[in-house]
């Protein structure tokens, strides 16, 4: 009788633990995966696809061409530091 009157406590204290244990777990996945994309976007791993709404891995599409303030500029011009519009946007102009 005293092995049953036991299991019972012991059972829901297993399971209470198993589960705060995988939420605990899941949050840290989604902590560390957030921040692992972050810092992907920060060194320029990952670009943004207006189309998509999203960034994306891996290298940018090299045919694109992007609209910007009425000229038509393609990826390498937009993404080099040399940029005059870059520059300006910096200087506050």
């Amino acid at each position: 009788m005293a092995m049953s009157d036991l299991l019972l406590p012991v059972a829901i204290v297993m399971v209470l633990g198993l589960f705060f244990f995988g939420c605990g777990y899941l949050a840290a996945f989604i902590v560390t995966r957030n921040r692992f994309r972050n810092e992907m976007i920060k060194r320029g791993r990952a670009h943004y696809n207006p189309q998509t709404g999203k960034f994306e891995w891996g290298e940018p599409p090299k045919n694109k061409r992007i609209e910007v303030s009425g000229r038509a500029l393609n990826n390498k011009q937009t993404t080099s530091k040399a940029d005059p519009l870059r520059q300006r946007h910096k200087r506050g102009v």
